[in-house]
């Protein structure tokens, strides 16, 4: 199998995971599943990847990898650190506000992940996905040091909050640029 076929094949793999994941959760999406939705033998997938579990963190890791990615492109077309961080929670938001968003499928699974390595995974994988929003957080902060990997995760988590009360009161979970400037302002 050529590296170009073979990256082609995981990467259908994957998607075909990520959906599965997302719509069924983890423990009732199957291997067997996953490899009639792509295309693919049990083998094939396999062949890519030894478990389920190593699928799962795979699936999970790419997500956030995209993630970063995103953020860090919204990040350079601000001038200030402010609004870096502003359009890096602008750009999260757009990730994450649907209720079928691979972010909260992660939250639901990882309660049925009690192991030391998905909890340490999972540690990792949020480090990684804020890593930008902790460096615009850090540069902002020169005149007030501050902590800014938690800071990340608060504003990170004012804005979930503020998502799943609106949703809980039945109305939009989307969030403005205006929700978003008067999160970083608070």
């Amino acid at each position: 199998m050529d590296s170009s076929s073979s990256r082609v094949g995981r990467e259908r793999i994957l998607d075909a995971a990520e959906k599965l994941f997302t719509e069924k959760g983890y423990h009732s999406a199957s291997i067997r599943e996953i490899a009639r939705e792509c295309g693919v033998t049990n083998a094939a997938l396999y062949y890519h990847f030894p478990d389920k579990e190593s699928l799962f963190f795979e699936v999970v890791s790419r997500h956030a990898e995209r993630l970063q990615k995103k953020m860090e492109e919204a990040a350079n077309a601000a001038s200030s650190p402010r609004e870096k961080v502003i359009a890096m929670l602008i750009s999260y938001a757009h990730s994450v506000v649907q209720q079928r968003a691979p972010v909260f499928f992660i939250r639901r699974e990882a309660a049925h992940f009690k192991t030391h390595r998905m909890l340490s995974f999972l540690s990792s994988l949020m480090k990684t996905t804020l890593r930008p929003l902790s460096s615009a957080l850090a540069e902002a902060a020169v005149s007030a040091p501050t902590d800014s990997e938690e800071a990340a995760s608060m504003l990170v988590g004012m804005l979930h909050g503020l998502a799943q009360q609106r949703r809980a009161a039945g109305k939009s979970s989307s969030l403005t640029e205006e929700d978003i400037r008067r999160v970083v302002d608070v």
